[in-house]
């Protein structure tokens, strides 16, 4: 009980330390610093901002002292490949790398894996297990992964949405509540889910697949005029009535105080955008690479042709072209490789010496290096 007691001080105590700490952040950082160093690596999103303009509100009612400074679910609707998961990332290694902040607790909880009572998936309650360890009182963000694969009806052999009954287990949670529990080390600690800052994911695909088909519908035979508007964009916004008709309870969506939409970059970031992941590659190899005008445009048009697939087809495209590359220069030992360059004509090795090696015309390889 004495135990317990001084655990409890330790935790009412430390609230004014995060408190200082989230203050000094703010004093040192405008929002303008905070949304601009998560939009770097958030490349052609221009809704970002209001994701990091409710993640620095949420900060400025926790060093207020603000009772429940949790407003609500935020909700980021985002086709896969175009951001969703690189917002997360960015936002965990801003937080982890600042000195005021790395206390704060900012980690992704897949939903995916959550089933009612945690029947061959994980309980609802697990969601909040990392807070329980951080013993910050329920402060803290954490981002729900995979929210839409809760949304859909999913039932089972008796008939039953078992979605519904998980959405119903995560209402409290995410409406506020005081939970007690253990952390690992067996110390008894409490968390009040009101402090605590929720985001959800999703890419929401089987919505924007069923608008697509009901659009497709009123496009084909005879058609009235007024019906042509009806098509349906695969980066159309998702709202909050896509969301009951999809199979959200009414209590879950109310809690839903903003939806975030992303949408397809526009040219030039999408060029910005091939060129990171030119760099990356380069950086994952050791060795510079780049790409001819045309091949930029190439890229371009596939991004276009395959957008339902995001930005992520570029990524494997480059990458599979790349890696042949090194490929070669490893197979072959190519000494004084100054770059790798994609071209149109033919990809090929650029060395120091102005020699070029294109590998699909081999015979030059091999003669020289086989």
């Amino acid at each position: 009980m004495v135990e317990n007691k001084a655990n409890d001080e330790k935790i009412i105590n430390s609230r004014g330390y995060f408190k200082h700490k989230i203050r000094t952040f703010l004093e040192c950082n405008s929002y303008s610093d905070f949304h601009d160093a998560i939009a770097k690596n958030v490349i052609g999103q221009e809704n970002l901002k209001y994701i990091t303009i409710e993640i620095y509100s949420y900060l400025e009612r926790i060093s207020r002292g603000l009772q429940n400074p949790n407003p609500g679910i935020i909700l980021l609707c985002a086709p896969s490949g175009s951001g969703k998961t690189q917002t997360y990332r960015s936002l965990k290694s801003f937080i982890s790398n600042d000195e005021n902040l790395n206390w704060l607790p900012c980690y992704s909880f897949n939903l995916a894996d959550v089933t009612e009572n945690g029947y061959k998936g994980k309980n609802a309650s697990e969601i909040i297990e990392p807070l329980l360890e951080k013993r910050t009182n329920g402060v803290g963000i954490v981002i729900l992964d995979e929210f839409d694969k809760k949304i859909v009806p999913s039932i089972v052999n008796s008939g039953e949405n078992w979605n519904i009954k998980v959405q119903h287990a995560l209402l409290a949670m995410l409406e506020g509540t005081v939970i007690r529990g253990e952390d690992k080390m067996g110390r008894t600690t409490e968390i009040d889910t009101s402090n605590t800052l929720f985001i959800g994911l999703g890419s929401f695909d089987f919505v924007r697949e069923d608008k697509k088909q009901k659009s497709n519908k009123h496009t084909l035979g005879f058609i009235e005029e007024e019906n042509v508007s009806q098509v349906y964009e695969h980066y159309d916004d998702i709202t909050r009535e896509d969301l009951i008709k999809s199979g959200g309870i009414y209590e879950m969506v109310s809690r839903i105080v903003k939806v975030v939409n992303y949408h397809k970059p526009d040219e030039d970031s999408i060029k910005i955008i091939i060129n990171k992941m030119l760099n990356d590659e380069g950086n994952n190899i050791n060795y510079a690479v780049d790409a001819e005008e045309s091949t930029i445009r190439k890229l371009f048009e596939i991004s276009n042709r395959k957008s339902e697939l995001g930005l992520r087809v570029l990524k494997g495209e480059i990458h599979n072209r790349v890696i042949e590359l090194y490929l070669v220069i490893k197979k072959y030992d190519i000494p004084n490789v100054r770059q790798l360059v994609l071209s149109e004509e033919g990809d090929y090795i650029e060395l120091y010496t102005e020699e070029i090696i294109r590998p699909y015309t081999k015979s030059n390889v091999i003669e020289k290096y086989g």
